[in-house]
C-alpha cells in the first residue's frame, strides 16, 4: 500500500520517489534497484520513503493509479466501446517509454491488475456481453481485462508497430466473440 494523504508535502514526496524509480529503471533492472538507491535519487531520507510506501511495488501502483486518474479525467469521454478502446490505445502510446520499461522488467502483471480493477469503469459491459447470470460477471471482467492487457503487452514488445486504430479494431474483434453469446441467450 501507499499513503493516500493529500497534503502537498506528502504528495510531492510520493512524486519524487516515483520519479526517482522511473529514472533508475532506465539504468538498472527493477529487481536490482534498492530502496537506498531510490532514496538517494529522490534526495529523501528512508523515513520519508516508508511514510509513503511499504514496498517498491507500491511506487509502481501509485504511478499506475495516477495514469488511470489522468486517463479518466483527460481522455475518457465517450460511452461507445469503439471510441473508448481507441482513446485507451492512444493514451497508452503516449506512455510508451513507461510501458517499455514495464515490459523489459516483466512487470506487466501490475498493469493487468490495474486494468482488471478499473475495467468496469472503462467499458460498458452491456455493449460487450450479457452478464445477467449471477456470478459470471467476474469471469467476463477478467476475460476482457486479460484480452486488452495481452494486446497491449504484445503491442509494446512489437515496438508499437500498429496504430491505436488498428489495436482498437483488434480488441473489438476479439471481444466480439464475447458479445456473440449475448444474442444466443
Amino acid at each position: 500500500m501507499y499513503a493516500t494523504n493529500e497534503n502537498q508535502q506528502a504528495l510531492e514526496s510520493r512524486e519524487r520517489i516515483r520519479d526517482a524509480l522511473l529514472v533508475l529503471l532506465r539504468k538498472y533492472p527493477y529487481t536490482d534497484i534498492s530502496i537506498t538507491q531510490i532514496c538517494q535519487e529522490a534526495q529523501i531520507v528512508r523515513q520519508t520513503y516508508y511514510r509513503n510506501f511499504e514496498q517498491k511495488d507500491d511506487i509502481l501502483k501509485f504511478h499506475l493509479d495516477h495514469m488511470v486518474r489522468l486517463y479518466f479525467s483527460d481522455y475518457f469521454k465517450e460511452d461507445d466501446v469503439r471510441i473508448q478502446l481507441k482513446t485507451f490505445f492512444e493514451y497508452m502510446l503516449q506512455s510508451s517509454d513507461f510501458l517499455i520499461l514495464v515490459s523489459e522488467n516483466d512487470l506487466f502483471f501490475m498493469i493487468e491488475a490495474v486494468i482488471t480493477q478499473n475495467i468496469e469503469s472503462f467499458l460498458d459491459f452491456r455493449q460487450i456481453t450479457n452478464t445477467d447470470e449471477p456470478g459470471l460477471e467476474k469471469y467476463a471482467t477478467r476475460f476482457i481485462a486479460a484480452t486488452i492487457c495481452s494486446l497491449l503487452s504484445l503491442w509494446v514488445t512489437s515496438g508499437f508497430d500498429e496504430s491505436p486504430d488498428i489495436m482498437s479494431a483488434l480488441a473489438q474483434r476479439f471481444l466480439a466473440g464475447v458479445s456473440e453469446g449475448k444474442n444466443q441467450s
